[in-house]
């Protein structure tokens, strides 16, 4: 799978590991101890003390549960396929490595010193980390404290990816103009600017999603989902501006010319105060 979208989202608080014992385990790497490559298990009398330990075994579960119950909350007529994919971009290594780091959780990294500078900026590692404090978290507070910390972490990427998923599987996020009340927010917005100077313009293919861009208008998850159709010939793109007086008042993005025009009014209606 390719690498999920760049995203820079501001991160929740990071909750923080009680235990002592568990807070050195989650950060400890194997090579602090000087332990040979682990074999089929810990002797009985002298378990591994390391985080590998924990990434091995409940963390990733707990990651992957945590993750699934915000993919059903969020997405409960998701089919499978997509949201195995979903899921699967969210906790791949690149992002749970930049999380990681944003986190700074390498900083703390316990490791030989002749390794450390090399294992804090390993990808592999930094998102191992990640995934040890999740499982820490997880033996220290319980389901609830690391759903409740997971689930506003995750969340705006789960919404990034799922509308970059909705335009590979051909179905954008902005919705066509299929219902009743479409053409009453067009209607609408005309007659209460009928006095006024009002222009329209529409830009289709990469031209709407630069024009979109370069003024304040869909939130950038959106955008990312356009920019991924652009591959699919299937799914035509279309901007609409309206300028009032000479001033971009409103614009939409949609899958047809008459759809991005409704998302316009849309917004134009909001702007002038009426509720749509």
């Amino acid at each position: 799978m390719a690498a999920p979208l760049q995203a820079d989202f501001e991160l929740p608080v990071l909750p923080q590991i009680r235990q002592e014992s568990i807070h050195k385990q989650v950060f400890t790497h194997r090579s602090y101890y000087a332990r040979p490559a682990p074999g089929f298990e810990d002797k009985a009398n002298d378990p591994s003390p390391d985080y590998e330990k924990q990434a091995n075994r409940r963390c990733y579960a707990v990651l992957e549960l945590a993750v699934t119950t915000l993919l059903t909350e969020l997405y409960p007529r998701l089919h499978v396929g997509p949201a195995t994919k979903l899921r699967s971009m969210i906790v791949e290594n690149a992002n749970l490595a930049t999380i990681s780091v944003k986190y700074g959780l390498p900083g703390h990294l316990l490791a030989d010193r002749t390794q450390a500078l090399s294992l804090k900026h390993t990808t592999g590692v930094q998102a191992d980390i990640f995934e040890a404090y999740v499982g820490g978290l997880y033996n220290d507070q319980g389901m609830d404290a690391v759903q409740s910390w997971l689930h506003r972490l995750f969340k705006p990427y789960a919404e990034l990816y799922y509308n970059t998923l909705r335009a590979q599987y051909g179905q954008l996020s902005v919705p066509e103009s299929g219902s009743d009340t479409s053409g009453g927010h067009l209607a609408l917005f005309n007659q209460l600017l009928a006095s006024r100077n009002v222009e329209w313009y529409h830009n289709q293919g990469t031209a709407a999603i630069e024009a979109m861009s370069a003024d304040p208008g869909p939130a950038p998850a959106v955008l990312d989902a356009y920019r991924v159709a652009l591959g699919n010939k299937a799914t035509p793109i279309w901007s609409a501006h309206v300028r009032i007086d000479g001033e971009l008042f409103a614009q939409g993005i949609a899958n047809s010319k008459k759809a991005a025009k409704t998302e316009a009014a849309k917004q134009g209606l909001c702007k002038l105060g009426v509720t749509v």
